[in-house]
């Protein structure tokens, strides 16, 4: 969503496409709790949500949140910033042309030609599609060499 807004706002053509009923993710599915450190290091559109969040609670902005107040201050970003969205949308093929997605055909039979394509989900379906490597689960820790990769240490912070 923030991509598509932010994008829309530079004035580029843009189309959301949603393989679920709204937007959001986790925010919107439930995680109305948010993890933070320091609140100055947030910035930018995430700084606006939650300042449209303090707007629905009559605060300057709001931090914890229920799933619906942050379903609304998304649905007036994207209508703002005047995004369509299609949801339900589901890929089926991807055209690749010299090393680049040139279309994308959803099962719905919508074919989308775009000079960019954005892939936020949690699946990355269109990057796998594209033929992006990528990488299921824990990498060696000789890959990157790290020693704590995926690994919790309890009472220390890794950043």
């Amino acid at each position: 969503m923030a991509a598509a807004v932010q994008a829309a706002r530079l004035g580029r053509s843009v189309v959301l496409l949603n393989n679920g009923d709204h937007l959001g993710g986790m925010t919107t599915g439930g995680l109305s709790y948010t993890d933070f450190g320091s609140k100055a290091a947030i910035g930018g559109m995430a700084r606006e949500f939650y300042r449209g969040l303090g707007a629905k609670y009559g605060v300057a902005e709001e931090w914890t949140f229920e799933p619906h107040a942050a379903q609304q201050v998304i649905d007036e970003m994207v209508a703002a910033a005047k995004v369509p969205v299609r949801g339900r949308e589901f890929l089926r093929t991807v055209t690749m042309s010299a090393g680049r997605i040139e279309s994308i055909r959803l099962e719905s039979g919508l074919t989308v030609q775009a000079q960019m394509f954005i892939d936020t989900t949690y699946e990355g379906d269109l990057m796998a599609k594209a033929g992006v490597k990528y990488h299921v689960g824990r990498e060696a820790n000789n890959v990157y060499g790290e020693t704590l990769n995926g690994v919790q240490v309890r009472n220390l912070h890794q950043f």
